[in-house]
């Protein structure tokens, strides 16, 4: 089976961090403009502002097209395309999230079974399962500390100790970068206001776009 994965360099190592089977060639790519037409799969693993950029490219590859989108929901993307979540570190989850049409399920197994990856297929919801899980709890930590910064290393020491985590939730916020949480929460509210950003992130975030 030959693959093309198009991604930046740490998502890059990531996916071969989940060990490539034998007999799977993969071309790794940072544009859609290098990626091979003749491939058996696609991983489109760039951020979900690229896809509008690449829509029309990546809808006419011949095969499969996982794609990156969380906050994209499937009658906005290709009929050729599977949702998965290509935030950091969530590719290196036993188990990942997918989801897609009735069309495509089989094919999509297929595929999967062939990488020896473990899956689950979810609903076409906003933000998928695990994201939007973790979002919401990022945001309930910064909803916590209020408005002391000095509050979230011990909230990460507390929460690692009580849950037997190896991450607490700050440091998953910057793993998977703030602006990525905060932009999936903002979607999140216009469907539900439990998860409005906590004031302590909205400073935070209109800080980071003050620096910028």
């Amino acid at each position: 089976m030959q693959i093309v994965v198009i991604a930046d360099g740490i998502t890059q190592t990531e996916f071969q961090d989940k060990q490539i089977p034998a007999g799977v060639i993969v071309q790794f790519v940072t544009t859609i403009a290098e990626a091979k037409t003749d491939s058996a799969v696609y991983f489109y693993l760039l951020e979900e502002e690229d896809f509008i950029r690449d829509v029309k490219q990546i809808a006419s590859l011949p095969s499969l097209v996982f794609v990156h989108a969380v906050s994209t929901t499937l009658k906005n993307l290709p009929a050729n395309c599977v949702r998965i979540c290509g935030w950091r570190g969530f590719l290196l989850q036993e188990t990942i999230e997918i989801c897609t049409g009735e069309k495509n399920i089989e094919a999509a197994s297929k595929i999967l079974l062939g990488l020896h990856w473990g899956y689950q297929q979810v609903p076409d919801i906003l933000g998928l399962v695990a994201p939007r899980t973790t979002a919401l709890l990022i945001n309930e930590a910064y909803l916590i500390a209020g408005n002391d910064v000095h509050q979230k290393q011990q909230i990460d020491t507390a929460i690692k100790l009580a849950a037997n985590f190896t991450t607490g939730p700050f440091e998953l916020a910057e793993k998977i970068g703030l602006l990525k949480i905060f932009n999936l929460l903002e979607h999140l509210t216009i469907e539900d206001k439990r998860y409005s950003p906590a004031p302590l992130l909205k400073k935070e975030i209109s800080n980071l776009g003050a620096t910028s």
